[in-house]
């Protein structure tokens, strides 16, 4: 929206008058087509964390730096060459013409050194204190108008472009700083505030960050040749490290739970070798491998069209539960039950009374009760593995088998396929 109204507000045609006229016209059409497209979201939407309140937590300004490096090494550099190329005050001033000048008046002389060493006082001056993260992103966003500015000032056609990318920055950062006052109220501490906001904010740097990256290799060399060549080798080191996360940290955090594997896009390759052999389930008391879920994982894939409700086994948070709905994306009748009970309040109670009715559908040797669990939920698939086998009664596991009367049969592994008392089994219930 800022884009569109400030665009035409600063780079429109015709009276002031028109172009604020315009641009508020253009939010309005973009408004409305948002909202319209998204309607069966806006009308089932309920919100009810509402609010938000101050925040008690501050992010130190090293770790903010280190989080957000790569994008700050490419905007700290695209300001420096626009000093460098603005803040001769002789080309300043002799390259303003009439139009210039009466867009700023400001960059004359005295004033421009004035505003510039005000900016870089702000910034050193409040570095030592807890709030110099928010402070620091405040005389950036500062530092990257003040260069708009000059930019608009010398090149009005050129910096329509510019204008784009600025405003993107000045959002990211904005919603960084945000974070650094404010949380959702009911958020535990500030975690969910930061983790979403953050992730909206690097969206923009990242998009902005190749702008000024564009920006910079396209500027005059205003800077000697050893000069360019220290910071072309930094800015290969800092590519090389953001890229070094997510190539070594993965297979670290896989071998704490799993034997070693090759590299691969493959997010179930681990669970052809792996054994769940401790906290799988409350109370485990024997390992059992995993490839047996794998298979009816990749037969879901296989054979199912469409969204069928599953029911499969519960268990505490951080365990094996859920982990057929998660790797088929099919819906399950109860699934990670904590983050709606603690972001839909509302609803707390009715989440785990569906844990209550799951555990009772699989420990009850009852038929009756279990057919009106199936139907209540309009469940299409039973799933029965050796977690269910592990969590639940035998007796009521058993009572499966016994239902093909009822409508309920076993599709997998079919009666000509090899498989044993391990295999997971999956029914079907057809009413």
């Amino acid at each position: 929206m800022l884009i569109l109204c400030g665009g035409e507000l600063l780079f429109g045609y015709g009276h002031l008058v028109k172009r604020v006229f315009r641009g508020l016209v253009v939010v309005a059409v973009v408004n409305v087509i948002s909202y319209v497209v998204f309607l069966p979201f806006h009308m089932n939407f309920e919100l009810f964390n509402n609010g938000v309140e101050f925040s008690s937590y501050r992010t130190e300004l090293w770790r903010f730096s280190g989080i957000h490096f790569s994008f700050l090494f490419i905007i700290f550099t695209w300001i420096i060459i626009k000093m460098k190329k603005y803040l001769d005050l002789k080309t300043l001033i002799g390259n303003f013409d009439s139009n210039s000048t009466k867009r700023f008046n400001i960059f004359k002389g005295a004033h421009f050194r004035l505003i510039f060493g005000f900016l870089l006082l702000v910034t050193i001056i409040f570095i030592p204190f807890s709030w110099s993260t928010f402070l620091f992103i405040l005389a950036l966003g500062l530092f990257i108008s003040f260069m708009f500015a000059i930019e608009y000032a010398y090149n009005l056609g050129t910096s329509r472009y510019l204008f784009v990318f600025v405003v993107m920055a000045l959002t990211g950062l904005s919603l960084l700083a945000g974070v650094e006052v404010l949380t959702v109220k009911g958020d535990i501490g500030r975690m969910n505030t930061v983790f979403k906001f953050y992730l909206q904010a690097w969206t923009l740097l990242s998009i902005s960050s190749t702008y000024f990256l564009w920006d910079i290799f396209r500027a005059p060399n205003i800077f000697n040749r050893l000069v360019r060549n220290i910071w072309v080798s930094v800015f290969c080191i800092v590519v090389i490290a953001a890229l070094i996360y997510p190539a070594l940290s993965i297979p670290a955090r896989s071998k704490d739970r799993f034997d070693p594997i090759p590299p691969t896009l493959d997010g179930r390759k681990y669970m052809e070798t792996a054994q769940c052999s401790i906290n799988c389930y409350k109370s485990q008391e024997k390992p059992f491998v995993i490839n047996n879920d794998l298979k009816a994982i990749k037969w879901l894939q296989n054979n199912v069209s469409g969204s069928p409700v599953i029911v499969e086994g519960v268990t505490d948070l951080y365990m094996w539960g859920n982990r057929i709905s998660v790797y088929t994306g099919l819906p399950a009748v109860i699934g990670w039950d904590w983050h709606q009970r603690q972001q839909r309040v509302g609803y707390a109670r009715d989440v785990t009374q569906r844990g209550i009715e799951v555990e009772k559908f699989y420990s009850t040797a009852a038929t009756n009760t279990a057919l009106s669990f199936l139907d209540k939920y309009d469940v299409k698939y039973v799933i029965v593995g050796d977690l269910e086998r592990g969590i639940y009664s035998s007796i009521g596991i058993r009572k499966f088998d016994r239902m093909k009367i009822f409508g309920l049969r076993q599709v997998y592994p079919a009666e000509d396929q090899p498989h044993d008392e391990f295999s997971t089994k999956i029914y079907e219930y057809v009413q």
